[in-house]
């Protein structure tokens, strides 16, 4: 529920789903998204400067604590189809986010694509924070 009128992070779910089935993310910590928008600058030959964006999809990560095998079972998974050359499968991500005013915003995030940034630094009785980065053709919204 957001607070004082501003979005917070337990206001969002994401809902990962992998062409096995949904990724099992109980122990979500943080998700970050951001439009991959390179730009092409120039000048005219009246002196006028122009930016020309081109909205060439989508990159993010998010963080779990390790509460199981899953994260782990699904990247070796990735990793030895792609050594018998069975071909990687995209996903989706779905980010849900109740706002301040009680409406839900939905956003499908097509064509995803999985890279397991950090499967986690193990020491003593410490938690394991695992890291997964994603790309994205496109950002849609969802009604």
């Amino acid at each position: 529920m957001p607070i004082k009128g501003q979005t917070v992070g337990r206001d969002t779910t994401l809902v990962v789903l992998t062409a096995s089935g949904p990724m099992r993310l109980d122990s979500l910590l943080d998700f970050d998204s951001k439009q991959t928008t390179p730009e092409e600058h120039f000048k005219l030959l009246n002196g006028t400067n122009k930016h020309l964006p081109s909205y060439d999809g989508w990159m993010g990560t998010f963080s779990i604590k390790r509460d199981g095998p899953e994260i782990d079972q699904y990247f070796n998974q990735l990793e030895d189809d792609q050594r018998n050359g069975r071909p990687a499968l995209p996903c989706s991500i779905t980010d849900i986010t109740q706002e301040p005013n009680g409406a839900i915003s939905q956003y499908l995030y097509t064509d995803v694509t999985l890279f397991y940034e950090d499967a986690g630094q193990r020491a003593g009785t410490k938690s394991v924070t695992q890291k997964i980065k994603f790309t994205a053709d496109r950002r849609i919204t969802q009604s």
